[in-house]
């Protein structure tokens, strides 16, 4: 009698959660509406303004990302947990030799593709779309610089990206730390970073009840060598 109590509550468990799971964008609908209301005007559709590469040293290695695979994999925690990823429109790794022997400055440039976005599902790649206003906004910007130089060892070397990123319209200052190496014929970057982004501090409005405003990126980068 115990052992088919215990199964029974289990499946009541588990009828719930099918349940919770089909109200979900019931809920999201409401709370997205609740959430569009007079103090939260539309934003203004942006003037389209070029991607400007800044033109390397002398004595500056270029490199370009290669954008066979997503990029940027992204997880937010609400009512669930969601995650997709992003994919890059174009990316360059400019890297500079410094004063000091065997140490580099690198610049990086990286624009988002809105439109690449995946997530668990097409509600959620619609929210997402909603939220980051996607078909106005359809590109994200970051522009960075190394704070500091990258000494090499074994061919590998971490760094924190100094920069700016553009996001929905809005500009912040963003830092993102990163593992970067490269081998031996020095034709080949590869980076790994990780970053928090507070959809809040660039004035989105997220329906909180569903996702929290607090993305965690990681970020993947591999780039070739331009000649």
């Amino acid at each position: 009698m115990q052992t088919a109590s215990c199964s029974s509550v289990g499946e009541g468990f588990q009828r719930m959660n099918r349940i919770v799971r089909r109200l979900l964008p019931v809920l999201a609908l409401l709370v997205m509406t609740a959430c569009s209301g007079a103090s939260n005007p539309p934003t203004a559709t942006p003037s389209p303004t070029p991607t400007i590469t800044p033109t390397p040293a002398a004595n500056a290695e270029r490199f370009e990302t290669v954008n066979t695979a997503p990029v940027f994999n992204y997880k937010a925690t609400g009512i669930i947990t969601i995650e997709g990823s992003f994919k890059l429109v174009m990316g360059s790794l400019v890297l500079t030799p410094d004063t000091d022997p065997n140490t580099y400055r690198l610049r990086v440039t990286l624009v988002i593709d809105g439109n690449s976005v995946t997530a668990p599902g097409d509600f959620w790649i619609s929210l997402m779309r909603r939220v980051l206003e996607i078909d106005k906004f359809p590109t994200a910007t970051f522009n960075g610089e190394s704070k500091q130089p990258i000494t090499w060892k074994d061919g590998e070397g971490t760094f924190i990206a100094a920069g700016t990123l553009e996001l929905r319209g809005r500009k912040r200052p963003v830092e993102i730390p990163f593992q970067i190496s490269r081998n031996a014929a020095d034709t080949l970057l590869k980076g790994t970073g990780k970053v928090d982004i507070d959809l809040g501090q660039f004035d989105i409005p997220v329906p909180t009840a569903l996702m929290s405003p607090l993305m965690q990126f990681v970020i993947t980068l591999t780039a070739n060598r331009i000649p």
